[in-house]
């Protein structure tokens, strides 16, 4: 049986929570034309928060595996990357047929995949190394972020933040920089991370039972990611045909 890390679960079941109100209220916005909020500065920087949350989620649970010899060789990197990135392009070809007001090119699963393969290169680098390289790269994308580029190129898009003309609108969009910094940060976190002490308060018997459903919805978040959107659309549209 897989080995469950109780403190880990519970972030991505908060992550996942907040990703499913978010795109429900994206949903009726957006593709169901309710004005349900007008401040912009919501729409930026909610989803650059809750997508943090995920990448960093997924930095330490690579630092863990990294440590557990899981991921020891390349072979068994690249198999875990391309079956996030297999589901990233199901992902794609969705937006293909549906309006979703963009396409997704290069969404927070193909992202995860790409990061997860650099990471082999650098898990071996110090904690201080990881800290401050992985902050900077945040800062810097946050940066080129603000910047609003508009440039004619679509080859690098996937590097930095920009809008490719030549491709058109995107959503779901997460580049490297900064995505691949919080990665980084989250493999320094899990350098350091101790199961023994964090985990022990959420299996306690006052806490396990608070937060045994939030554990469940982070042991699950890859399919809850890559479901919730058809039903949060079905659910809407029977109520704004």
């Amino acid at each position: 049986m897989k080995k469950r890390y109780p403190f880990i679960d519970v972030v991505r079941g908060v992550a996942i929570i907040a990703m499913i109100i978010f795109h429900f209220l994206y949903d009726l916005q957006f593709l169901f034309d309710q004005n349900v909020i007008k401040n912009d500065a919501f729409w930026h920087w909610v989803p650059y928060g809750i997508s943090a949350l995920f990448l960093t989620v997924a930095g330490i649970m690579l630092s863990m595996n990294y440590q557990k010899k899981k991921y020891n060789t390349w072979r068994k990197i690249i198999k875990r990357s391309s079956k996030i990135f297999l589901f990233g392009m199901v992902i794609t070809l969705v937006t293909f047929f549906f309006d979703f007001g963009g396409k997704i090119y290069f969404g927070i699963l193909h992202c995860i995949a790409l990061c997860s393969l650099l990471s082999f290169f650098f898990y071996r680098f110090s904690q201080k190394f990881l800290f401050f390289f992985g902050f900077l790269t945040v800062i810097l994308g946050i940066f080129l972020g603000q910047q609003s580029l508009v440039l004619q190129t679509p080859y690098f898009f996937w590097l930095f933040p920009y809008y490719p003309m030549a491709i058109g609108p995107m959503i779901d969009y997460y580049p490297l920089i900064p995505a691949f910094g919080f990665i980084l940060l989250g493999i320094f976190l899990g350098k350091i991370y101790s199961k023994k002490t964090t985990d022990f308060i959420f299996t306690t018997h006052a806490w396990f039972a608070f937060t045994k459903p939030l554990q469940y919805l982070g042991q699950y978040s890859l399919w809850i990611y890559m479901l919730h959107q058809p039903v949060l659309y079905s659910v809407l549209y029977c109520l704004y045909p």
